[in-house]
């Protein structure tokens, strides 16, 4: 079929599409399909300050929050470098020596013996 046109001619009193419509909604007797079918033809407005939401984006971070809260004080999480970041780790530590963090002028790499590890986590 290379093309297909419907036309509907006529009208009908409030009481009886009322009634139609509502069986057609609540899937009663009289529920014969052809309402749905009108659905194609409708295409919705786009409002223009339409922008993408990644819905599963957002579950996943909202759960992951949820499971952030709700850890458990009593059993400590506990993270480990994996091989190669450990191997990463223990290189840029020994670029900045022990006296090279003692005697740095910069006190936020005097603390990286502690904090540069933690933040790597």
């Amino acid at each position: 079929m290379d093309a297909c046109c419907v036309s509907m001619l006529g009208g009908t009193q409030p009481a009886r599409l009322r009634s139609y419509l509502g069986d057609a909604l609540q899937d009663g007797p009289l529920n014969d399909g052809l309402l749905q079918r009108f659905q194609v033809l409708v295409y919705p407005d786009i409002p223009q300050d339409w922008r993408y939401v990644d819905r599963e984006a957002i579950s996943n971070a909202q759960d992951m929050y949820h499971r952030l809260a709700h850890l458990d004080a009593a059993q400590p999480l506990r993270l480990r470098f994996d091989r190669d970041a450990q191997k990463l780790f223990v290189v840029t530590r020994r670029r900045l020596t022990p006296g090279c963090l003692r005697t740095c002028d910069r006190p936020c790499l005097r603390s990286a013996s502690k904090s540069s590890p933690s933040l790597a986590m």
